[in-house]
């Protein structure tokens, strides 16, 4: 799988994932989804990087660090863009990528 392609599974499961996490909040659906793309277009191509050059002997530790620095990252996007609480936007992110990393690796198997 291709940057393009990983950046699209990325989006198919994250935007949809934190449109039903945020179901609570009053936001419409277009603005939680296109706020979860344009985080997911924000960290995705240097997330694809580092991963890109970690060795194996670097990956596991590596991809755990790329993952946390997308999580807060995106948490803060989610903080700004839907105005939700940071705790709940931290647990948002980390809970879209956790469902995109898993499909990710499924795909890749």
């Amino acid at each position: 799988m291709g940057q393009a392609e990983a950046l699209l599974l990325t989006i198919a499961v994250e935007a949809p994932a934190l449109c039903w996490l945020a179901r609570a909040m009053p936001l419409p659906a277009w603005r939680v989804a296109a706020t979860a793309a344009g985080a997911s277009c924000l960290t995705h191509p240097l997330a694809w990087r580092v991963a890109g050059v970690l060795s194996p002997a670097e990956y596991a530790a590596g991809i755990l660090l790329v993952e946390a620095a997308v999580v807060a990252t995106e948490a803060v996007a989610y903080r700004l863009a839907l105005a939700a609480p940071a705790r709940r936007a931290l647990a948002w992110s980390a809970g879209a990528n956790a469902l995109s990393f898993a499909a990710g690796w499924i795909l890749q198997r």
